[in-house]
């Protein structure tokens, strides 16, 4: 089942859930659910966030930076914050992490996302 079907998800993050589902941004989606579910990326997620205070946002950017810089810049400002969001749903409430600040990514057109401990 993708995370954006889950019902805590539908009914915290609606925003997010349209705009992923969004036929132009399946590419997006595919890639979050490819990405949560691959156990050395995830693991290497949560460890950058606790030990580098890295945002899985960022990691995630970078761990799939050769296949989303097939598609450009992320300038929509909504799919911005729905991969924060995604992320942010997965560390929150899956893994009990507290959002600890913001920090700077500068990948892809996103400049900051959140680190959680």
């Amino acid at each position: 089942m993708s995370i954006i079907q889950e019902d805590r998800f539908k009914r915290n993050y609606a925003k997010a859930k349209y705009v992923l589902e969004l036929e132009e941004n399946k590419f997006y989606l595919n890639l979050l659910e490819e990405c949560y579910h691959n156990k050395e990326y995830f693991s290497f997620m949560k460890l950058a966030s606790i030990i580098l205070e890295t945002p899985p946002t960022k990691s995630f950017l970078l761990l799939y930076k050769d296949k989303l810089e097939e598609k450009g810049t992320i300038n929509n400002q909504a799919l911005k914050q729905a991969i924060g969001s995604y992320w942010g749903y997965i560390f929150t409430h899956k893994l009990n992490m507290k959002s600890s600040k913001k920090a700077r990514v500068g990948i892809l057109g996103i400049s900051t996302a959140t680190v959680f401990k």
